[in-house]
């Protein structure tokens, strides 16, 4: 397997050869310093391009190109990267040494013609795609509190902090998309050509001379290539004292999160400690708060710890009954502190590091896991496969020990469920 990176004029074609795989897969992404409110134009800009192209101006003719193709699957979808909006467009087809005739340039247009020939009339976007796409937008964005896993998220992130980039919604703001227009959405995509940040990542037993030429002559960009910054958030403020709140719905589990703001992390410990840490707090079946919260005393029906290293953050997340609340975070608080005094066994810390050792040989197996190892080390300098294996083998029960003072609650949340539900 070998990895290259070609600086182009306007983007960064990124190259990893391998015969791992009979399929390549290729990923144009764009990326720009996250706004709060370009995040819902850029969601239903992504939907609108992926739904119809002037070539292929229906679902129908872009899925009949797509079977002509050897049933080659493409999508894409916008996500909040830390600091970064990410735009996807994504496909894997079959390396031609297993086609009857050759594809790899025609499925690279295809891709290119989603991107870069919208199907546009006059300055505006075509108006019964941009309308089925707006109205699939606002029904699921009107759909969160209908799910209170996600609500109860999203309401903890707001809580947070809303001023951060760490509360941005990653599908949108209902009250953003009533203004947008397929005029509007036309400009913000050239704006797109003309201002984003481009990586192109193609993973496969290719030719590279031969794909840095097809590639090229595809990619229509007009602006030169910028460099890409710091995707991940620190925190300069934290609470003397947590905050608390507490709504009502009529659901029929209680959710219950606890937000935490990581302070001053190394490197080192955001990307490796830290996953030794949640494993052990929350992470598995074995935590201290599975057993001791939910198992020895039947307190919720879930629990689980998680770290996003981007934002800097962790989260416990719990489904509870509101007569439990109380009775609930005293435990919870009692294994945060078992963890800052190291009372737990260098056992977990095996076991942790044994299930990330898996989950790293597991992204061997599939073209998507391998190359978004490339494009995490790009963005996040997370380190290669290998790397991550030798690095994990690192953590000690101090680092653990040392990290755990580091982690600061900020905000709990209480999605409060009815009565007659717990009941």
């Amino acid at each position: 397997m070998k990895y290259n990176k070609y600086e182009m004029n306007s983007y960064n074609l990124h190259v990893i050869n391998t015969d791992r795989f009979k399929v390549n897969r290729l990923v144009v992404l764009f990326l720009r310093k996250a706004k709060k409110d370009e995040i819902t134009i850029r969601n239903l800009l992504g939907d609108v391009l992926l739904t119809s192209t002037k070539k292929y101006n229906t679902l129908r003719l872009l899925n009949i190109k797509t079977e002509e193709l050897y049933g080659m699957p493409y999508g894409g979808g916008t996500i909040n990267s830390g600091k970064y909006s990410v735009m996807r467009f994504s496909m894997e087809f079959l390396n031609d040494k297993y086609t009857l005739e050759p594809i790899f340039e025609e499925a690279i247009n295809f891709m290119m013609d989603i991107i870069f020939n919208p199907n546009v009339t006059d300055g505006a976007f075509d108006e019964k795609t941009f309308d089925i796409c707006k109205t699939n937008l606002k029904n699921y964005l009107e759909s969160i509190p209908d799910y209170p896993d996600n609500y109860s998220h999203i309401r903890l992130l707001d809580e947070m902090d809303k001023s951060s980039p760490i509360s941005y919604h990653n599908a949108g703001y209902l009250e953003d998309l009533d203004s947008i227009t397929p005029q509007s959405l036309y400009k913000y995509y050239l704006s797109m050509l003309k201002k984003d940040m481009v990586d192109v990542y193609l993973i496969g037993d290719v030719n590279e001379k031969e794909v840095k030429k097809i590639i090229d002559s595809k990619m229509l960009l007009n602006s030169v290539r910028k460099n890409i910054g710091n995707h991940l958030i620190k925190h300069d403020l934290f609470r003397n004292k947590y905050k608390t709140i507490i709504e009502s719905k009529d659901v029929k589990q209680s959710k219950l999160l606890i937000g935490f703001k990581i302070k001053n992390p190394t490197f080192y410990e955001l990307n490796y400690v830290s996953v030794a840490y949640s494993y052990i707090l929350g992470g598995s079946a074995d935590s201290l708060l599975f057993k001791n919260v939910r198992e020895k005393n039947s307190l919720c029906y879930y629990i689980n710890s998680s770290i996003n290293r981007i934002k800097s953050i962790m989260v416990i997340s719990s489904g509870i009954k509101k007569k439990d609340f109380k009775k609930t975070l005293e435990l919870i608080k009692k294994e945060l502190k078992n963890m800052s005094l190291g009372k737990f066994s260098d056992k977990y810390i095996e076991n942790g590091k044994e299930m990330y050792l898996n989950a790293c040989d597991e992204m061997y197996d599939t073209p998507t896991d391998l190359l978004n190892t490339y494009i995490n080390n790009n963005y996040l300098h997370t380190g290669l496969i290998e790397e991550k294996k030798k690095e994990i083998l690192k953590v000690t029960k101090e680092d653990i020990i040392k990290f755990s003072k580091k982690i600061i609650i900020d905000t709990i949340y209480l999605l409060e469920g009815s009565e007659q539900d717990d009941n």
